[in-house]
């Protein structure tokens, strides 16, 4: 009897560790951004490929800027820029084929989702506020970049030089952020943002987190579903027959 109970004890004990060890809902979307994800390249997290993405389309406007004597390199450069911005409308070039605008969108997403959730806190709440208030024009400057790409692939010699400038500056906007009021500080306003002051927005408001933020494994990652409900739950007996993608989530059918 004392066996039975014992072990009894141990089950419930057992279960209570792994309810604990569990990663809260809301810092597993923040983990879809930041970690991993199901459909990008490598399975990386949405933010680090819209990183990575754009960093490819401002070196090969750089490129395309400095190849502007041979037409067919400076045509070439731009392909992988208008590539690595929205592969939609360039099947081949030089990017992951993700494209910096869907990673951004789906980051946007993500942190919406974290937000959400039941268990999000008050600082998370406000920091995912700011990052879509921000995204929003990070995400303007990169769609504006692709439509000057395709401008400049068509325009003559003289025009092309002038879009390639304000692309490359356009862009470097997109990443690093600017300072448009000249007060020595880039990010005290939206409209100022790259993707590096989203990414440090992000950094300080997890550290700010209570309980504290840790990097989640694949398994909660991957394992994160939306139920019929439409709220969100850990299911790691997922196979292909009964999951499927639903938006930015699979959902689950019983």
């Amino acid at each position: 009897m004392k066996s039975i109970q014992i072990c009894c004890l141990l089950c419930v004990v057992a279960m209570t560790g792994c309810t604990r060890s569990m990663p809260l809902i809301s810092h597993a979307h923040v983990g879809h951004s930041l970690t991993a994800w199901r459909d990008t390249p490598g399975q990386e997290g949405l933010f680090v490929v819209a990183e990575k993405e754009a960093g490819i389309a401002l070196a090969s406007a750089k490129a395309a800027l400095a190849d502007q004597a041979s037409a067919p390199r400076r045509l070439r450069h731009l392909s992988s820029v208008v590539h690595a911005l929205n592969p939609d409308q360039r099947e081949n070039g030089g990017g992951l084929g993700y494209g910096a605008i869907r990673a951004l969108d789906g980051t946007v997403d993500h942190m919406v989702f974290a937000a959400e959730s039941e268990d999000a806190s008050d600082n998370l709440i406000r920091m995912s506020a700011r990052f879509a208030e921000g995204a929003g024009y990070v995400s303007d400057r990169l769609r504006l970049s692709g439509e000057i790409a395709l401008l400049a692939e068509s325009a003559s010699d003289e025009e092309s030089s002038r879009l390639l400038i304000q692309l490359e500056k356009i862009l470097n906007h997109a990443l690093e952020g600017a300072d448009l009021d000249a007060d020595g500080r880039i990010g005290n306003r939206y409209d100022e943002y790259g993707l590096l002051q989203l990414r440090n927005d992000i950094s300080r408001g997890l550290h700010k987190e209570k309980p504290a933020y840790q990097p989640a494994g694949k398994k909660y990652l991957l394992g994160l579903v939306r139920l019929p409900s439409g709220s969100w739950a850990y299911r790691f007996d997922l196979t292909d027959k009964n999951a499927q993608h639903s938006g930015y989530g699979h959902g689950y059918s019983y």
